[in-house]
């Protein structure tokens, strides 16, 4: 047996299958226009390319009287033009080049793109068009990617750096793909290899190198062209819906993340302890205990400002040992010994920048590990409204170590308990006019004027 998720294995398959819509399992992650068991239209043509597969598509499609009324040919662009007209400058070649992948690093950062982890350059530039181009695809419009994109499509015999494939978008939608199959075995290990790569520095899309399929392609592949079409996403512009979940009739969910696992386990644990609690022995047998009010309130009522703030020396800074975004900070705040805090700055500072540096820190939440490392309180950072610039915060002159930073006026109410991170969202911290503050007063350090600011940066949000 095969396993059904593997695309080499489906071709094999397909070549002696009868089924003229076959219903694939899509190992993509869930999305509004993707489902894992997915209704699809494909074919195999022996001698067939790329050229005759664009015309076979466009005259299908308007033979099928769709609602859009689109008459062939179709409009053609490449993926790399389409993105280098946006940014009104070339990408440095080659395209798997370092240099390409820091140009187009700083591409998503100035279009507020920004692309999970791991960021590959195919990665990036996937996120870069999505963003950016396919937004304005709305008429009927062939794409042709270039050849890091596809390891399975035979590279262009005309046009370097692209592969004999393209996308057909409509309505800002991809609604069909095709290509010419690669049938060199040589070329292929070699996108095998780079996609081995790729994998294992965290890409889960990327494949492994399938030995099985390069040993049948080296036996005999001869030239061939496949397209798919999604037939669940042409009933959706059929439709007009917006979600794949709406033209099936039993969807798949998402899965739950881990995250939120740990929330259902933590509130039914909760539920126990809560039903424990109600119910005391006496003589052997439970007897439950009389439930409260109804009237009194379950969750503590937030009443006024609850961050115990204060100014810390930053004494040791260092890279994290489990993450290349997090920093690894020792803090003095005027206690016995310092804290250790760790900070998401490790993209905005280096570690020798925020060496002997006073900023300030939440010091009252619960302690926490993050990947591994114990962290004992929250430098307060801002970030600017466009995104581009993370500072920390810290006294506009220089203050005592310890010294507690509150609102300039209001009420200030400190519990004894350790409080949750979702505090600090309730606080409301903003950046405005080059001063923090909470529900728009400014925080000033307690017993002085001196007010909490940011370098470079005057109006943004702070957590």
């Amino acid at each position: 047996l095969m396993d059904i998720n593997n695309e080499e294995d489906i071709k094999m398959l397909e070549k002696f299958s009868k089924e003229p819509i076959p219903r694939p399992f899509n190992s993509a992650e869930c999305s509004k226009v993707i489902e894992k068991h997915c209704t699809e239209l494909n074919y195999y043509y022996d001698g067939n390319n790329e050229k005759a597969m664009k015309k076979l598509f466009a005259d299908f499609v308007t033979e099928k009287k769709m609602v859009l009324d689109f008459t062939a040919p179709f409009k053609r662009i490449s993926y790399v033009h389409a993105l280098e007209e946006k940014f009104g400058e070339k990408i440095p070649r080659p395209l798997d080049g370092p240099e390409a992948l820091a140009f187009l690093k700083k591409q998503a950062i100035r279009f507020n793109a920004i692309c999970a982890e791991p960021q590959t350059t195919a990665r990036v530039m996937d996120k870069l068009f999505g963003d950016l181009i396919e937004v304005d695809l709305v008429q009927p419009t062939f794409v042709v990617t270039p050849q890091l994109m596809s390891p399975l499509a035979k590279y262009h015999r005309s046009e370097p750096e692209l592969i004999e494939r393209f996308e057909l978008f409509i309505l800002k939608r991809e609604i069909a793909n095709a290509y010419t199959e690669l049938n060199n075995p040589i070329v292929q290990r070699s996108n095998f290899e780079q996609q081995a790569k790729d994998k294992a520095a965290g890409d889960d899309e990327a494949q492994l190198v399938d030995e099985v399929f390069l040993d049948a392609i080296e036996h005999a592949f001869p030239p061939t062209g496949g397209w798919g079409l999604g037939i669940d996403r042409l009933a959706m512009l059929l439709a007009d819906v917006d979600n794949i979940k709406e033209v099936i009739l039993f969807p798949t969910m998402r899965p739950e993340d881990e995250l939120e696992k740990k929330a259902r386990e933590a509130k039914e644990d909760a539920m126990v302890a809560q039903e424990l609690a109600a119910t005391e022995e006496k003589g052997g047998k439970k007897v439950v205990k009389p439930k409260a009010n109804k009237q009194q309130p379950v969750k503590e009522v937030l009443d006024g400002f609850q961050l115990e703030i204060k100014v810390g020396k930053i004494v040791e800074a260092g890279p994290h040992p489990n993450s290349e975004h997090l920093l690894a900070l020792k803090v003095d705040i005027g206690e016995e010994k310092p804290r250790s805090v760790v900070a998401g700055l490790a993209e905005h500072y280096k570690p020798e920048e925020l060496l002997n540096q006073k900023a300030t820190f939440v010091c009252n939440l619960k302690p926490s590990k993050l990947r591994g490392v114990a962290s004992e309180a929250m430098i307060l950072a801002a970030t600017s409204l466009d995104g581009t610039k993370v500072k920390f915060c810290h006294p506009s002159a220089d203050a005592a170590i310890g010294a507690q930073v509150i609102p300039k006026e209001g009420k200030v109410t400190i519990s004894a308990k350790k409080i949750s991170i979702d505090v600090v969202g309730k606080m409301n911290l903003s950046l405005k006019e080059g001063l923090v503050r909470t529900n728009d007063v400014p925080l000033i350090v307690k017993d002085t004027e001196l007010t909490v600011t940011v370098d470079e940066v005057v109006d943004g949000t702070v957590r």
